[in-house]
């Protein structure tokens, strides 16, 4: 008698267990996505403020004097022709 007692109480206890850790899971899920789809909004974001900025000034005058160099002349000129 005392067996099936404990029985019932032990598969009652690992039932409300498992219900419990279901809806942990779910709610875990849920919130994952939430962050993910809070993080894409984030990165396309900040993607169209990296699409707004002008480059250093450090990086226009590199790029200046190596399209500018002898060597890259002639690279210089198809570059402007493409561009126009």
């Amino acid at each position: 008698m005392l067996d099936v007692q404990i029985l019932n109480y032990v598969e009652t206890f690992t039932g409300a267990m498992e219900d419990w850790f279901l809806e942990r899971l779910r709610e875990c899920d849920s919130e994952a996505k939430t962050r993910q789809r809070a993080l894409e909004m984030e990165k396309a974001g900040l993607a169209d403020l990296d699409d707004q900025r002008e480059p250093p000034e450090s990086t226009k005058t590199s790029v200046r004097r190596w399209l500018t160099a002898p060597v890259h002349k002639g690279l210089s000129v198809y570059i402007q022709t493409l561009l126009l």
